[in-house]
């Protein structure tokens, strides 16, 4: 019996004991000692600029600037981001394997911010849409690398699709009109990551430039006496800061963005009309409306008066060689010169191919074609369409740019090479095209229709209504120049 006693005393222990962790009152406890803390809040963000970019090994333009200035605290800042990547090259294939980024603001030339996005590690592990691969921050500002597409895989990635997102750490930044329309459009979240090598959860708080919770610098104009980058300490004044608080402020929104570049052609001299002529163009168009306020009423009429006064006095273009149009005329089209035949019996032959899915060698009879005859414009556009449709931007940008220089009237040679370019990072170049194609035919509304296509998805939405009303106004119920026209519209309120 007394063995036994010990045995018993222990059983009813045990049977307690489970009574115990069994009761509601007692799991609430343990839960609430061991939940971890709550994660802090994500920190509010505003997007600036949304700029995508597909990156492969083809030669591309590492640098691009953004097609509208930055604001910040109410003063634009021209912007340009450069993509840090490294390849790696396997026998006859390369790998992207590293991605990085680097934003650069200026002002006046002078650049006044770097904030930079050390080259990240891809791995298989970051192979969803929308993840953000990295992230840096800066004083107001901030720049995200945004996975869209990755093909063969982020591990083994041989042409990778990424947003470059652009986002304001301050209030004060005011965002570009897209990117506002962007922004309060109904899009999926997109997780932010933390500077680094590896991707953390959305809701992790992303590595900041200072600690949270302190106040972000401003941006300092050239020659103010601060040092870029350093946070100004709460209470004590910074070195500069008198220079720049009695600084004349420009109004903020696009009143302000056209203002600003109004002053840089104010600043050339008066050698250098075209380039003059063309930032007051620019400005004109980031100007709002005159019937918003008397202010920018009245700095419109002044740009119009400048621009007047330049158009006069620039002597005229020369007129390009063989044109031989009246002012006021619609321009015709050279004729094409008779291709050669056995090019002409390879083009064809190479149509047929690419219907049979047998495009390698369907893009060598059209090397020999364009061999044959290089004046051979439809040999041309066949290999720029076909390398562009394969991601080969600049392969298809110098056979669709000699297609062009054959066939100059050409709308859809225009918007596949302004295409090509976009996706090199270098729209400027494929907007140039089709402006000169609107200017040498103005009376092609194709072309306008392109170029306000472009423009829209170049960020340049003054730009883009003003394309969009002079089809209209020739073709008042064209359908397509109506919907482009709301769309760039609604983008900008």
């Amino acid at each position: 019996m007394r063995r036994l006693f010990p045995l018993a005393l222990a059983l009813v222990l045990i049977a307690l004991s489970a009574l115990t962790a069994a009761s509601p009152a007692f799991a609430a406890k343990k839960k609430a000692a061991t939940a971890p803390a709550a994660a802090p809040a994500v920190e509010p963000r505003t997007v600036l600029s949304s700029v995508p970019r597909m990156i492969s090994y083809d030669p591309h333009p590492t640098t691009f600037r953004l097609a509208q200035p930055v604001t910040v605290d109410g003063r634009p800042f021209a912007a340009e981001i450069e993509i840090l990547e490294k390849w790696e090259s396997k026998k006859s294939n390369a790998y992207l394997r590293e991605l990085g980024a680097r934003l650069r603001l200026s002002e006046n030339g002078a650049v006044v911010q770097t904030v930079e996005i050390a080259p990240v590690k891809l791995s298989s592990g970051k192979g969803k849409k929308g993840f953000v691969l990295g992230e840096a921050k800066g004083n107001g500002v901030g720049l995200a690398i945004v996975l869209d597409k990755a093909q063969g895989g982020l591990a083994a990635a041989t042409e990778l699709t990424v947003e470059f997102q652009v986002f304001a750490l301050a209030a004060g930044a005011t965002p570009a009109p897209a990117a506002a329309a962007a922004a309060a459009a109904p899009t999926a979240p997109v997780p932010t990551t933390a500077t680094g090598p590896e991707p953390v959860p959305a809701t992790a708080p992303a590595a900041a430039a200072g600690t949270a919770g302190e106040p972000t610098p401003a941006l300092v104009r050239p020659g103010e006496p601060t040092h870029q980058g350093a946070a100004a300490t709460p209470g004590q004044p910074t070195a500069g800061s008198t220079a720049a608080q009695t600084a004349p402020a420009l109004p903020a929104g696009s009143l302000g963005i056209a203002m600003k570049l109004a002053e840089k052609a104010a600043a050339l001299s008066d050698t250098a009309a075209a380039a003059k002529i063309k930032l007051l163009e620019q400005a004109l168009r980031a100007a709002p409306a005159a019937d918003l306020s008397a202010e920018a009423a009245a700095f419109r009429q002044d740009l119009e008066a400048r621009l007047t006064t330049l158009r006069t006095a620039a002597p005229a273009p020369a007129p390009a060689a063989g044109a031989g149009t009246v002012p006021g005329t619609v321009a015709a089209a050279a004729p094409a010169a008779q291709a050669d035949p056995q090019a002409v019996a390879w083009y064809q032959e190479a149509k047929t191919l690419f219907d049979q899915q047998k495009e390698p060698e369907a893009r060598e009879l059209l090397r020999k074609a364009v061999e044959k005859d290089p004046s051979f414009r439809d040999g041309w556009f066949l290999l720029g369409k076909n390398a562009a449709a394969n991601g080969k931007h600049a392969r298809a940008m110098e056979a669709l740019d000699k297609a062009l220089s054959l066939k100059d009237d050409d709308v859809e040679a225009a918007r596949l090479y302004f295409k090509s370019a976009y996706y090199t990072g270098d729209a400027e170049a494929g907007l140039d095209k089709l402006r000169g194609l609107s200017n040498r035919y103005p009376d092609n509304l194709e072309a306008r229709r392109a170029l306000a296509d472009a423009l829209f998805q170049a960020n340049d939405l003054p730009g883009c209504e003003e394309e969009c009303l002079k089809v209209l106004q020739a073709r008042p119920n064209d359908r397509a120049a109506t919907e482009l026209l709301e769309r760039a519209r609604q983008r900008m309120k």
